[in-house]
């Protein structure tokens, strides 16, 4: 996700650039301002901001202080902040580092189900997490391992994946 985002250079090759946004668990918000307050700063316009709000009551987003907020407010909150950059930015690409961490399952359906209701051909969303964490049918699996990508069916068994994982020199090219 990195590279894709353009912040890591590909080991190989060349990776043409595209508009991409990449959310890590690094990536922090000003403590003293409110969810609220942030998407303003983030696109003052009305249509995202409204989108914002809506997001913040579907996710019950407490509307104190970021720094106040307990660390599942502030993941769904950075969810959320990451949306409205993306469609303020017209991104083609949203990474998202393990956005379910620390969300109650609520929030998780939530979420998977408003990004499979939106989904569209003009942004991309990569997600990464554990596998207990998939709840929806992913219409893709990418692993990558040793510096090889390479894509298996949803229906792949867990427990092949791993050994996939543990063996990549095994897979074709």
């Amino acid at each position: 996700m990195k590279t894709l985002a353009g912040l890591l250079p590909p080991l190989t090759g060349i990776l043409t650039r595209i508009r991409a946004l990449y959310l890590s668990e690094e990536v922090d918000f000003p403590g003293r301002l409110t969810p609220r307050e942030i998407i303003q700063c983030l696109d003052p316009g009305p249509k995202l901001r409204a989108l914002g709000n809506e997001l913040l009551a579907a996710l019950e987003v407490e509307n104190k202080s970021y720094r106040l907020l307990s660390k599942g407010n502030r993941q769904k909150a950075r969810v959320i902040f990451a949306e409205i950059i993306s469609r303020a930015r017209n991104v083609h690409f949203l990474g998202l580092d393990e956005p379910f961490a620390g969300l109650d399952f609520q929030a998780r359906d939530y979420l998977v189900s408003r990004w499979i209701e939106n989904a569209n051909r003009e942004r991309h969303l990569l997600v990464s997490m554990h596998p207990s964490e998939i709840q929806a049918a992913p219409s893709q699996i990418v692993l990558v391992s040793e510096g090889r990508i390479w894509t298996v069916p949803p229906s792949t068994p867990w427990s092949e994946i791993r050994g996939l994982l543990q063996k990549p020199s095994l897979v074709a090219a």
